[in-house]
């Protein structure tokens, strides 16, 4: 008990969890977005819609929590 997983849920679960899909499954994550950032055109657009869908995520996710008026 107290761990960090008892205190925080990742944006993928709960956006799962409310029925407002995951984050993106194309293999961009965190851990290795500046690679495909630094690549070339095609690897690059997959680090953007990881972005984009990070951010629509998490607005839906607070809209859906009524976080925001």
């Amino acid at each position: 008990l107290g761990g960090w997983d008892d205190r925080y849920i990742s944006l993928d679960t709960i956006g799962n969890a409310l029925g407002l899909g995951g984050k993106a499954d194309d293999g961009v994550d965190g851990g290795n977005f500046y690679t495909y950032w630094n690549d070339d055109s095609y690897q690059k657009a997959k680090a953007l819609a990881y972005v984009k869908r990070d951010l629509e995520l998490t607005w839906d996710v607070a809209m859906r929590l009524g976080v925001r008026q």
